[in-house]
């Protein structure tokens, strides 16, 4: 793993500014909007949704965090950790995940078929940016001010390592479903998989390696527990839906995949039953042909 702490280092020296009311000079916001982790965050965001974090946006964000958009909100998440997290804390923070990478990709790898080689895996380190873990292509981003990492008012080690293995795991994913990908000619069914890639890959990172997410969102999680099966079944029978569109498609990938979790509630559930019916191992079968419908139907018969 390449470990980036450059984002981090920066965004923390803003906030701590902005903690005392000084306003961080352009020549400061320029040096953190074009850091490899900001600019990590901003391809994700257009892979994601088309948002683009622009340098104007930032400085906006910085200058009055009164609302209630995820960067403003971590904002405030960042400024609520600056007493814990300093500067020799991240020059530290490095030979912390170094020295817990050799037993992070063991897990991570128990997950996953055993012919599967990883490239080079890029970890960008966030202050009060993002306020989770993000993931895409070989590149992962963690914002060292997310909540679930913390315990006792400090970050614990194993959540961390959790939360790394639960990003590693989707380049996992990605990696098989990029091979079985080859065999789709038909743009609408491509995307139609990849929302089923999406389940899966969150469901089997959840469950496996971050089962935590229930306790931390308890209530949406409930929530959404709510008619699983129909909410299950609703999915399918859109999936299966011949005459939904493209845009329909991205639409419902974005719905499952927001802060209502129902994406990660329902890839935890059908994971979860089909490892109790047919153990790690049927799951891990699903990396060959993402046929987490049918393979879930065969579980009532």
């Amino acid at each position: 793993m390449k470990i980036d702490i450059k984002a981090a280092r920066l965004g923390r020296m803003i906030l701590e500014m902005i903690s005392k009311k000084d306003m961080p000079s352009d020549k400061l916001l320029y040096q953190y909007y074009y850091s490899g982790g900001i600019q990590f965050l901003n391809d994700h965001l257009k892979h994601y949704g088309g948002f683009e974090l622009t340098i104007e946006k930032l400085k906006d964000y910085f200058a009055s965090p009164n609302t209630n958009n995820v960067f403003e909100k971590s904002i405030h998440l960042g400024l609520s950790k600056i007493h814990i997290i300093d500067e020799m804390y991240l020059d530290r923070f490095e030979e912390t995940i170094k020295s817990i990478e050799i037993d992070t990709m063991k897990m991570v790898e128990m997950y996953l078929p055993v012919d599967l080689l990883f490239p080079e895996i890029n970890v960008y380190l966030l202050f009060g940016i993002r306020g989770t873990a993000i993931v895409l292509n070989n590149n992962i981003a963690i914002d060292l001010c997310d909540d679930g990492l913390y315990e006792n008012g400090r970050i614990e080690t194993g959540r961390l390592q959790r939360l790394l293995a639960h990003e590693i795991h989707h380049i996992g994913v990605m990696l098989k479903f990029l091979e079985f990908s080859r065999r789709i000619d038909d743009e609408k069914e491509l995307q139609k998989y990849l929302v089923i890639e999406n389940i899966i890959s969150e469901g089997m990172a959840c469950f496996y390696l971050t089962p935590d997410i229930i306790s931390q969102n308890e209530k949406q999680w409930n929530k959404n527990l709510t008619d699983i099966d129909t909410k299950i079944d609703t999915l399918k029978f859109t999936l299966d839906d011949y005459s939904i569109k493209g845009n329909e498609i991205a639409e419902l990938q974005n719905s499952l995949f927001d802060d209502s979790l129902l994406g990660y509630t329902i890839g935890y559930v059908m994971i979860q039953r089909i490892h109790n019916k047919m153990g790690m191992d049927g799951v891990i079968t699903l990396l060959t042909d993402f046929n987490l419908f049918d393979i879930y139907a065969k579980l009532s018969e």
